[in-house]
């Protein structure tokens, strides 16, 4: 015989502690980045920091629920560039490459957590960093469809790529604009030499 736990919802108090840690955590990660202090965060919210743990258990399981929609963001991004054919390939990837860096550069530090999950299943970014590496995809296998692509390109390495150059934006301070030049380097590695 099989147990299923019953997940019971959240009393009223606890669902407002949640949604005020959020607003807070929101808050928080766009004045100082995703590694501010998660005391600060539970202060902001009005809670102690046992309340914030027990509603997320680490930095990354808070970053991963402030994020919310970003997945349907990027997905719903990656559908309009991918169905894109006014611009030449070279053009269209370079401008989906300046949009994954936006999405990636949400909050400062960001970058650099989204690179550490891609790889670990276990971390609570990893669906963040799946949606993001299907999103790449799909549009890269669109360009590839017009055959611009190089054969040897794996979307998830210009994935890895494209968030290496967000960390360059965080971490020298740059503007996302001022990135565009490390962005076509990443773009002509991925196209065909004609």
């Amino acid at each position: 015989m099989t147990h299923v736990t019953e997940v019971k919802p959240l009393r009223a108090d606890a669902r407002r502690n949640r949604e005020k840690i959020l607003v807070a955590a929101r808050d928080a990660f766009t004045e100082q980045g995703a590694a501010c202090s998660l005391d600060d965060v539970a202060k902001r919210a009005g809670v102690g920091p046992g309340t914030l743990y027990r509603h997320f258990a680490t930095r990354e399981d808070l970053l991963q629920e402030v994020l919310g929609d970003w997945v349907e963001h990027i997905t719903l991004d990656a559908e309009r560039f991918a169905a894109r054919d006014d611009l030449a390939p070279e053009d269209l990837l370079l401008e989906w490459f300046e949009a994954l860096l936006r999405h990636v550069i949400i909050y400062q530090g960001a970058s650099v957590a989204m690179l550490k999950a891609m790889d670990d299943p276990e971390n609570p970014l990893y669906g963040s960093c799946r949606a993001l590496g299907l999103a790449n995809e799909q549009v890269i296998a669109s360009v590839a469809g017009r055959g611009a692509v190089r054969d040897d390109v794996d979307a998830l390495e210009i994935g890895r790529l494209v968030t290496g150059v967000a960390n360059v934006v965080d971490a020298v301070g740059i503007r996302a604009d001022e990135a565009r030049p490390m962005l076509r380097i990443v773009r002509d590695g991925v196209l065909r030499t004609r």
